[in-house]
């Protein structure tokens, strides 16, 4: 097996043993920076987590940021990994925890956050970061893995792993394209019956499966004026969303501070519509009236799917087919 594929020796791989020796790994800081190492503990996620706890001891232990887990999920499906391969896998937690959290902490509405809304961005972010290192590890694992039980422990912990519906149902695809839909794993992520938090129903495997690809069809379209002639470009796109973001914050911050709802809601507004450009403004101020027909022509014919994968917050990006093909990889 090529080294960084996982294994496991409990849960649904139990019968399975380690490649290469047991062994333990070496102290590991927050982003996997082992004990010894010029940059352990110095990495700007650590320090800036560390910034929070000392303004509130209750945060994750005063600001202390847990080194990564050789040991994915827990319970009778958790999956252990030997050392080579928690190696890899710690590796690319660490990547993934720079990247996300990293952009979070540099962001603009986290530095004009308040400390518990900087808590709830920095907590978000770094729980998709180790759900996204967890997803790309174990769909390669699915992929490339030839034991039936092994591929079958992954794709279950590959789809636990996803925190949106959407997600959930291009991991679904993931495993069709795969050919690694067998029966069997069908009926293992079926038998969870597992929903997100917000989730009111549960959903099939045929659902997530039918869904993805309807769900890349209107995503694959600009979502602003038309295929042919955008308003705005995907830069312009993700500025309206970061600051669709600061407003509900900026409100927020308003309505705790005492303010009516109506006049924070106003207030917020316009200061965040101050800093973008002339179209990201339009688009900001005036997104339903701009939204691609074609968007809107799929929204009727596909219904409540897309609304029931997608939510109702408005979707600024648009998805191509590589990115669509390659998930969880081109994410």
């Amino acid at each position: 097996m090529t080294p960084g594929t996982p294994r496991a020796d409990t849960g649904l791989a139990a019968v399975i043993p380690y490649l290469g020796t047991p062994g333990e790994l070496a102290n590991l800081d927050g982003v996997g920076v082992p004990e010894g190492d010029p940059n352990y503990q110095r990495n700007p996620i650590l320090l800036a987590a560390q910034t929070i706890g000392q303004r509130d001891l209750a945060w994750r232990k005063g600001g202390v940021i847990e080194p990564p887990s050789a040991t994915l999920g827990s319970g009778p499906d958790a999956i252990r990994l030997d050392p080579v391969s928690a190696q890899a896998y710690i590796r690319l937690v660490g990547q993934m925890r720079d990247r996300y959290v990293g952009a979070e902490v540099f962001s603009s509405r986290f530095q004009n956050a308040t400390v518990k809304q900087q808590e709830q961005l920095f907590d978000a972010a770094l729980t998709k970061a180790d759900n996204q290192a967890k997803t790309q590890f174990f769909a390669k694992g699915v992929v490339d893995g030839t034991d039936p039980a092994m591929v079958a422990a992954q794709a279950v912990a590959g789809f636990k792993a996803q925190q949106t519906l959407k997600d959930r149902a291009y991991w679904i695809a993931l495993l069709d394209r795969a050919g690694k839909l067998t029966p069997e794993i069908t009926r293992a992520i079926d038998t969870l019956k597992e929903t997100l938090p917000d989730q009111k129903e549960y959903i099939t495997v045929a659902e997530y499966r039918t869904a993805a690809p309807r769900v890349h069809e209107f995503l694959s379209h600009v979502p602003y004026g038309t295929d042919a002639h955008p308003i705005g470009t995907p830069a312009d796109w993700q500025a309206v969303e970061a600051a669709r973001a600061q407003y509900n914050l900026r409100t927020d911050q308003l309505v705790r501070s005492g303010v009516r709802p109506n006049i924070a809601d106003h207030t917020a507004q316009v200061e965040t519509a101050k800093a973008l450009t002339t179209i990201q403004r339009a688009i900001f101020l005036q997104g339903a009236l701009v939204e691609n027909p074609e968007r809107r022509r799929l929204a009727q014919t596909y219904g409540t799917m897309l609304t029931r994968f997608l939510g109702t917050s408005p979707q600024y990006t648009r998805e191509s087919e590589a990115q669509y093909r390659n998930f969880p990889f081109g994410q």
